[in-house]
């Protein structure tokens, strides 16, 4: 019962990660279209994607601790 919830679990977080990163890589494109310069980022993308990205590394480290778990149930 606990494996299923636990992979579940990591099933869900790797979706929500990858759709953080989308977001993030979607704010910074629509920064450089909006500025037309690669090198400045400014405004409300920015922060979005900084955002995005630091959700995307929370999950990563959950992701990886529910994994550490699951090697822990199955032994």
């Amino acid at each position: 019962m606990d494996r299923i919830k636990i992979k579940k679990g990591i099933k869900i977080r790797k979706y929500l990660m990858n759709g953080f990163i989308a977001i993030a890589l979607l704010c910074m494109l629509a920064d450089i279209l909006r500025t037309g310069n690669l090198f400045i980022h400014v405004g409300e993308f920015m922060i979005t994607s900084l955002l995005s990205f630091g959700f995307a590394i929370f999950f990563d480290g959950q992701i990886k601790k529910m994994r550490r778990q699951l090697r822990e149930c199955e032994e």
